[in-house]
Order: C-alpha cells, then sequence, then structure tokens
C-alpha cells in the first residue's frame, strides 16, 4: 500500500460505456468508473470491476468462493480500455472495492 492517499471518485457505471478498440466491454458483477488523482500509472480514469462470488482454487485442491475486485486503466473520450490490458495494482481475490483502491493507494471520496 502507498503512504499517501490518492481520492478515488465514482463517476458513473462502466456497463455499456467502455471500449476495447470498436466493440463495448462486458463486464461480470458491478463494474464501475472511478476517476483518481493522482493518476495510477498514467490513468486518471479506472473501472473497478467487482465479483461477489468469484472462484479460486483452493490449496485443498478444492474451490473457494469470496470477493474479488480488478482495476483496469481507461484512455480517451471513448473509454478506451487501457494499451497493456492488464489489471493495475491493488486487483485481487479477497478484495472489495475500498480494498483494492486502497492498496493501490486511494481512498473512495
Amino acid at each position: 500500500m502507498n503512504d499517501t492517499m490518492g481520492s478515488a471518485r465514482f463517476v458513473g457505471p462502466a456497463a455499456g460505456v467502455v471500449h476495447d478498440g470498436q466493440q463495448v466491454v462486458e463486464w461480470f458483477g458491478d463494474a464501475g468508473l472511478y476517476v483518481l488523482d493522482p493518476p495510477l500509472r498514467g490513468y486518471l480514469t479506472v473501472v473497478a470491476s467487482t465479483l461477489e462470488r468469484a472462484p479460486r482454487i483452493a490449496t485443498s485442491g478444492g474451490a473457494e468462493y469470496g470477493v474479488e475486485t480488478f482495476l483496469w486503466g481507461v484512455t480517451g473520450e471513448d473509454f478506451q480500455r487501457g494499451f497493456d490490458a492488464d489489471e493495475l495494482p491493488g486487483s485481487g481475490w479477497g478484495n472489495t472495492l475500498a480494498d483494492a483502491l486502497a492498496e493501490a493507494g486511494y481512498t473512495l471520496a
């Protein structure tokens, strides 16, 4: 986690808004657009996509379920998903929206 905290302000849902080229990105779970101050890895706007019951393989070999949040960078007026299309710091299984943003160095405004 960063020592200095920035702010993340919710600006609306990401469903039907974010593009990958000409195609609209379909999100699983709850996906919102957030404006960050300061930017994260050059991204002023991110999508935070949260699944409340995401599966993962447990160390015992079975599946376990829990919350999972991913942060994705967004650019341009037509909200293009970031060029690298990799999740940003703070993303991960077990993280709520607030957890993911906090690990990336932000608090919800």
